[in-house]
C-alpha cells in the first residue's frame, strides 16, 4: 500500500544528488551511458526520494522483447492493478541486486490513483550525444525541476510530475517510428533507471500543471505525422 506520509526530511543519506544539491546546486551531466548493468543497480540510489517513499515497486524482464512486471519474489507476474503484486522500494532494489543474473533487468514504479504523480514518457527523444531532438527539447525544457531520467535504452526521457491528466494514454505520435509523449497517473508502470537527465530536480517533486495542459493543448493542435 502506498505510504500516505512523505518523509522528504527523512531523505536517505545514501543519496547522491541530495547531497550534492543541498551542498553546491550543481548539476549532473544530460545523458549517462547505460551499457553497464552493474552501474544500473549502483543508480538505483539516485532515485528520487520522494518515490522511495511510495510502496508502488516492482521488478521486471524482458521477455522477447516485452518489458514485463514481476512480483520481487519472482513468483509471478506484478499488476498495475493488485496492490499485492507491490513492493517498497527497498524490497525491489535488494530482489535486483541479490538475484541470480539473468532474473531480472530492472525496477519499475507504478502510477496509483491516489498518488500525487503524472508520468510523461518522451520516447525516441535524445539523440546520439543524449541531446534533447527538436520536438522535445522545448517541452523537457518547462519540465526542468521535475524528476526526469533516461529510459533503459538510453533514448527516451521519463519526467515526473505533480498534476492532473484529462486521459492516459498517447499524446501525440512523434515525427518518427516509436517516437512520441505519452503520459499516464494510473494503471501504468515505468522502467527506473536513476540517470538524472537535464539537471537535478528539486527536493521536492514540483507541480508542473501548466506545462501539462500547455502540453495538452499543442498536442491536439499538430498535425497528424
Amino acid at each position: 500500500m502506498a505510504s500516505a506520509a512523505m518523509k522528504i526530511n527523512e531523505q536517505p543519506q545514501q543519496s547522491r544528488w541530495l547531497r550534492v544539491v543541498m551542498a553546491e546546486g550543481s548539476e549532473p551531466p544530460e545523458h549517462a551511458d547505460d551499457s553497464d548493468e552493474e552501474d544500473t543497480v549502483g543508480l538505483l540510489d539516485d532515485v528520487h526520494p520522494e518515490l522511495r517513499d511510495w510502496d508502488q515497486w516492482i521488478c521486471w524482464k524482458s521477455v522477447g522483447g516485452v518489458k514485463t512486471p514481476r512480483t520481487v519474489d519472482d513468483r509471478r507476474n506484478a499488476s498495475t492493478a493488485d496492490r499485492t503484486t507491490w513492493s517498497a522500494f527497498q524490497t525491489a532494489a535488494r530482489a535486483l541486486r541479490t538475484a541470480s543474473p539473468g532474473t531480472f533487468d530492472g525496477i519499475g514504479y507504478i502510477f496509483a490513483a491516489d498518488d500525487p504523480y503524472v508520468g510523461f514518457d518522451f520516447d525516441n527523444c535524445l539523440d546520439e550525444h543524449g541531446q534533447a531532438v527538436e520536438w522535445a527539447a522545448p517541452w523537457l525544457e518547462r519540465f526542468r525541476g521535475c524528476y526526469a531520467e533516461t529510459s533503459p535504452s538510453g533514448r527516451g526521457v521519463k519526467v515526473w510530475t505533480r498534476g492532473t491528466i484529462p486521459k492516459g494514454g498517447k499524446v501525440w505520435d512523434g515525427p518518427g517510428e516509436h517516437c512520441g509523449i505519452e503520459a499516464y497517473d494510473r494503471g501504468r508502470y515505468f522502467c527506473v533507471t536513476g540517470r538524472i537527465w537535464g539537471g537535478f530536480p528539486e527536493e521536492v517533486i514540483p507541480d508542473r500543471q501548466d506545462v501539462i495542459d500547455d502540453l495538452f493543448v499543442w498536442a491536439a493542435e499538430q498535425e497528424p505525422t
